[in-house]
């Protein structure tokens, strides 16, 4: 607690000092800007002089504005981030970063089923081995009608293996395909064969 009232003491009085020098030259410049001003309307007989109470005058404005470089070195200390703080923050955007792309996956992954059994009457599942594997298949649709069992495994479609490939990926592959068919490769008790499904 004690800490926390010592930087809020030191940011005060900083801020306070730096009003003080922002505010004192714009006072001086204005009475500086009268009296050179009273100065030049004057008429002398001796404009040499006149030139260097100019010139006075601009040394004290110099002298005045320029800032304090203890004063430079508080306003640093106040202004340095913490790193710590800096360090929370990033790994903060990084979590919300990973929520986020962890939200767009299952997403995408949604979408894709859905795709899926739009397109073809199979909702699929990945199994362990991320292997796509037929849950459900419509009633009274094409994939019924074809030689196509729950617990089966695609394991490839128009020739593209299906091996690693997202739900998202497969939808597309199938939604690309050229004609109004696709080629699956079923495997069912370590056989392999081949069945055609319109789409």
């Amino acid at each position: 607690m004690k800490k926390n009232y010592n930087y809020f003491l030191l940011a005060t009085v900083s801020v306070a000092t730096l009003l003080v020098i922002a505010i004192i030259p714009m006072i001086l410049n204005n009475d500086n800007s009268i009296t050179v001003q009273s100065m030049k309307s004057e008429k002398s007989s001796d404009g040499h002089l006149m030139q260097k109470s100019e010139s006075r005058m601009n040394k004290k404005q110099s002298m005045i504005q320029k800032p304090d470089p203890r004063m430079n070195k508080k306003q640093s200390m106040i202004q340095k981030p913490d790193p710590r703080m800096n360090k929370k923050q990033s790994m903060m955007q990084k979590l919300s970063m990973n929520k986020y792309k962890k939200s767009q996956m299952i997403n995408n992954h949604k979408i894709g089923m859905m795709k899926i059994y739009d397109l073809t009457g199979i909702k699929v599942i990945y199994d362990k081995d991320k292997n796509v594997k037929i849950n459900y298949i419509t009633p009274n649709s094409n994939a019924e009608n074809v030689n196509i069992e729950l617990n089966d495994t695609i394991v490839s479609i128009n020739n593209t293996s299906l091996s690693g490939v997202k739900s998202i990926d497969i939808a597309k592959l199938i939604y690309n395909s050229n004609n109004q068919t696709i080629q699956m490769t079923i495997e069912r008790n370590g056989k392999k064969f081949s069945v055609i499904l319109k789409i």
